[in-house]
């Protein structure tokens, strides 16, 4: 009897050591709240995920999308290597979800729709940049915590990380339309948002790895 009973507070204890975890595990991660747009005639976003998330590939972002009351037509991805965008419709091709690579979205409806997605920043993360030999174009996801607050910013941290960049660009889904960032004297020093990718144009190959504020 006494050795049922240790056993069974040894049990007990273990579960709430486990419960603990998860609760602590829950707690750790965040919640962004991102804006799928559709003022403009494609109805696309161009978004920036976490770098640390449950949604591992492009599939699942559709069903998410779906699964809070939302519409999800497409789901895009630039190819640097070969200068391709590459897109999933249901059934189609499901790529997988790079950290720190940027995804376009496009969904259906007359209204924007506010997405929730649930994940952290991942600082062990690195991410590689291509050139094609043609437009050596690559979409990029910022972290949230990131310290760099504008297009300029941006360029000179990725220069500091040996990375030659021409420009920095955000797409504007109301105007279906983007602005771009070259230097102080051509272009539009623009802010960026949190949730929210961007694009650069590089002269060679490297690795970023952001740099992100103390949380």
């Amino acid at each position: 009897m006494f050795k049922q009973k240790i056993v069974l507070c040894v049990v007990v204890l273990c579960c709430v050591v486990l419960l603990s975890a998860l609760v602590l595990c829950a707690q750790e991660k965040e919640t962004y709240t991102i804006v799928l747009k559709t003022s403009g005639n494609s109805n696309l976003t161009w978004i920036a995920l976490p770098y640390e998330t449950d949604l591992l590939d492009a599939e699942d972002i559709r069903n998410d999308i779906i699964s809070q009351g939302g519409t999800c037509d497409r789901v895009y991805h630039w190819i640097p290597a070969s200068d391709i965008l590459e897109y999933y419709v249901r059934g189609g091709n499901n790529f997988s979800i790079i950290p720190g690579i940027g995804y376009g979205i496009v969904i259906g409806g007359e209204e924007d729709f506010s997405w929730t997605v649930v994940g952290e920043h991942d600082p062990s993360v690195s991410v590689p940049l291509e050139v094609s030999g043609g437009h050596n174009l690559n979409w990029l996801s910022l972290p949230y915590n990131s310290t760099s607050l504008t297009a300029a910013d941006l360029k000179d941290e990725l220069i500091a990380d040996g990375i030659p960049v021409n420009r920095v660009y955000k797409w504007n889904p109301d105007t279906d339309d983007c602005t771009f960032y070259e230097s102080a004297r051509a272009g539009t020093n623009f802010d960026l948002e949190p949730g929210y990718s961007v694009a650069v144009t590089i002269g060679a190959a490297g690795v970023w790895t952001p740099e992100v504020s103390a949380e």
